[in-house]
């Protein structure tokens, strides 16, 4: 669903477009019976995350499951909110240094952010001392064209995750995805180098909270 109706009323209207902390323990706690989650990846997204009004929550539990790296994956746009210094804004923030949640940006075609707003966004993470990266998914061609637009970026900040063109492209997560109901499943679709940073390989989780922006 995608939609860009206020997010705490369409918690209060449609409770199950959105992922809950109750529903998001329960699934670690199964997931946990069978892995080791302690110092397992985590991936936080969506839609884009941030629409979720107590995402904070979520990443708080995610932490406590986990001793190892969480992804905030998001289009960023929030932190340039003007909004910014809501309460949401606050206790997200506040979540993100208390559990050292990496923001990943996407920054291609798909979420059509600009080259200024992604260096924008970036320094004003770094002026709160939020750490971040930049997740580019494009075909080859196009991967080249990214880069060279955030070209600021340091090498060890960007994530280049090939585009799938079929179905044989896409892999199952290495552990598992938690749904916005709190299901699990080992069947939704991402690249087996999803979250790893070149040259590095790492299991995950996926946890998907919410709506789309």
């Amino acid at each position: 669903m995608v939609t860009g109706q206020n997010a705490l009323q369409l918690l209060t209207e449609k409770p199950q477009w959105f992922l809950s902390k109750d529903a998001l323990v329960k699934a670690f706690q199964v997931l946990s019976s069978d892995n080791d989650l302690s110092t397992r990846i985590m991936s936080v997204r969506g839609g884009e995350p941030t629409r979720h009004p107590r995402l904070f929550e979520i990443l708080k539990a995610v932490r406590e499951f986990t001793k190892g790296l969480i992804y905030l994956e998001t289009h960023g746009r929030w932190v340039l909110s003007a909004d910014d210094n809501s309460a949401l804004n606050a206790a997200l923030y506040g979540a993100i240094a208390d559990t050292q949640a990496i923001v990943k940006i996407s920054f291609d075609q798909m979420h059509g952010l600009s080259s200024a707003a992604l260096r924008e966004i970036t320094t004003l993470l770094d002026q709160r001392g939020v750490p971040w990266c930049v997740a580019i998914t494009e075909g080859d061609a196009d991967l080249i064209h990214a880069r060279s637009r955030c070209d600021w970026v340091a090498n060890d900040r960007i994530f280049f995750q090939e585009k799938a063109r079929t179905a044989d492209g896409l892999v199952r997560p290495t552990i598992a995805a938690i749904s916005v109901e709190g299901k699990i499943s080992t069947r939704v679709s991402v690249r087996a180098d999803f979250g790893q940073a070149p040259a590095r390989r790492a299991d995950q989780a996926l946890i998907r909270v919410g709506v789309q922006q």
